[in-house]
């Protein structure tokens, strides 16, 4: 019997043996690049409360017209969306699409792990299809780092990620079919500089990672081109970047103001963190500080990577000061940042960064041309092409009446009234034009928005 029981045990053992090394065959670069990635992929739910107007179909319209104006009947009817998302810092901060949870009155975040919890949106930018929501986190959360900058290279592994209706995750697997992509909509180009691939994009996937076989971030799933199987399509890492940069300076509750943009680079074999713009007049333009410049310390300890500096300069208040250590053409540099109160640009200047508006005061002379009587308005003398008032189909020669319920007789009126919008946020405007009154919505973008009315 002894020697039976050893028989079986060295038996069991090559079994075990046989299935570890059949496990370590099958655990693929995709298998490990999902262990390592997939705790951070989340499922986004969202709720938006639409308001329906009802009207009594059996109500004859001449009635009104001697008994007045029938009030409709109004319900509000709660809608839902489904989307994906990454965990991009222990924190709890979420990546997605902005479409996910566009004019969403509740966002739910779902964990890898079943944990479901609200998020806050934090910032979003509409035209580059971009969110960025916070949960609360009582502990370090698995997350995807955005310090890496792999160079992409056609023909090469992807891997798309997604946890679409809650059904954990779902993997496919393709390649980068191409890069700079443009992908138009509605005889226009929505988005331009996407990632090309072939790993299929489900629905529910988007605002998922899309990887590389060292679970890097490569881009965000934003978009299937539904004239073909087989084609889907994804916002760079470099661009996501690039645009949370524009977010987090922008943030309507932040105390202090730097005027430093940074971005995550690749020079050589190496990423940093780089200068990647100095406002003019800024403290970081007194401090010296130039583009390029990269970024090795801030208040002595090592530059808390790419996401972990945007969230320390968002934090900083109007009189402290950030000691920052930098390289600049292989020397080290030592410099002292303050940081200033917010800047408060003009009425004129906000209008244009934010809607693409070039405005003035309407005179009487205006009013009584439109048939307006004695009321004011703004009105339009420049559109920016393609900017949120053009894609409007705002033109010069408009007049703005009011924005949602408010009069608005003036810029600075109008730049008060837009003060109540985030990037992202459709606003409602009443316009005449020719005579007749009409309504439009502008999409509003980040107050650092770069373009700029001629």
């Amino acid at each position: 019997m002894p020697g039976r029981t050893l028989v079986l045990a060295v038996a069991a053992l090559a079994l075990t043996a046989s299935v570890s090394a059949d496990e370590a065959l099958r655990r693929t670069p995709v298998v490990r690049a999902v262990e390592k990635a997939g705790p951070a992929v989340v499922n986004i739910s969202t709720e938006r409360i639409v308001v329906q107007t009802l009207r009594d179909p059996f109500v004859d319209p001449s009635f009104e017209e001697f008994f007045g104006r029938i009030q409709p009947q109004q319900r509000k009817v709660r809608t839902s969306s489904l989307g994906s998302g990454v965990l991009i810092d222990p924190e709890g901060y979420v990546l997605t699409n902005e479409h996910v949870i566009r004019k969403a009155s509740q966002i739910h975040v779902t964990l890898a792990d079943g944990t479901a919890c609200e998020a806050a949106l934090v910032a979003s930018d509409r035209a580059a299809d971009l969110a960025l929501c916070k949960i609360a986190a009582p502990h370090p959360l698995p997350f995807v780092s955005l310090d890496a900058c792999p160079a992409l290279m056609i023909g090469e592994s992807a891997i798309a990620l997604g946890n679409p209706f809650g059904l954990e995750n779902s993997v496919t697997v393709g390649v980068i079919s191409a890069k700079d992509r443009a992908l138009a909509s509605e005889g226009r180009v929505a988005y331009a500089d996407l990632v090309q691939t072939d790993a299929s994009i489900n629905p529910g996937n988007s605002g998922g990672p899309l990887l590389n076989l060292d679970a890097e971030l490569i881009g965000i799933n934003t978009a299937i081109y539904s004239q073909a199987e087989g084609i889907g399509f994804a916002i760079p890492a470099s661009r996501v970047r690039r645009v949370l940069g524009e977010m987090m300076g922008s943030l309507k509750d932040r105390k202090g103001w730097t005027g430093l943009g940074l971005d995550r680079v690749r020079r050589g074999d190496a990423a940093r963190i780089e200068v990647a713009s100095v406002e003019a007049d800024s403290p970081a333009a007194q401090a010296g500080i130039r583009p390029g410049d990269e970024v090795l310390e801030i208040s002595g300890q090592p530059a808390p990577g790419f996401f972990g500096c945007l969230k320390l300069l968002a934090s900083v208040h109007a009189g402290q000061s950030l000691a920052l250590g930098l390289r600049r053409d292989g020397k080290a540099v030592a410099v002292s940042l303050p940081v200033a109160e917010p800047p408060h640009p003009t009425p004129e200047a906000l209008l244009r960064a934010r809607l693409g508006l070039g405005v003035q005061a309407s005179t009487p002379e205006v009013a009584e041309r439109l048939g307006l009587g004695d009321a004011r308005g703004c009105l339009v003398t420049a559109v920016v092409p393609s900017g949120p008032a053009a894609r409007a189909g705002l033109e010069p020669g408009d007049l703005l009446l009011r924005v949602g319920r408010r009069p608005v007789p003036e810029p600075s009126a109008l730049a008060e009234a837009l003060e109540a919008f985030s990037a992202g946020e459709e606003i409602p405007v009443q316009v005449v034009r020719d005579g007749r009154i009409y309504a439009a919505s502008i999409v509003v973008v980040a107050p650092g928005g770069r373009e700029r009315a001629k």
